[in-house]
């Protein structure tokens, strides 16, 4: 895929800021990972000394919204995706309905697993 070195370990998003070389290549920086996507926009872009100066209260409110992405709102949608899937649906029904029952040997595993971050992503968005 062409796409590969941009994506680095395949990971989704991933950037390419043609403004700025990255010095082991010579090419336009890459990056993947939303909390190092999100760090360098700040720091290359974000207004004051947020994230390059002296630290504030400002930029801890930032770092806790950047953490609650990438360990929580990133994540576990990722995680409801997978499940559907493997369970062959589309997609969720909406929070009012019950999730499908998967059958098979795994199926009690399966269940919980789907309606743990089922419930997780609901209750982040």
């Amino acid at each position: 895929c062409a796409r590969t070195p941009v994506r680095g370990a395949r990971q989704i998003p991933a950037i390419v800021d043609p403004n700025q070389t990255d010095a082991r290549t010579g090419k336009p920086l890459s990056l993947f990972e939303s909390g190092a996507i999100m760090l360098y926009l700040a720091r290359q872009y974000g207004s004051g000394a947020l994230l390059g100066g002296p630290r504030t209260a400002d930029e801890f409110a930032c770092l806790q919204w950047l953490f609650f992405q990438a360990s929580g709102l990133g994540p576990m949608p990722g995680q409801v995706h997978h499940f559907v899937k493997m369970a062959g649906m589309s997609e969720l029904p909406p929070s009012t309905e019950p999730l499908p029952a998967p059958e098979g040997e795994a199926a009690a595993g399966f269940a919980y697993a789907l309606a743990r971050f089922d419930r997780e992503t609901r209750r982040l968005y």
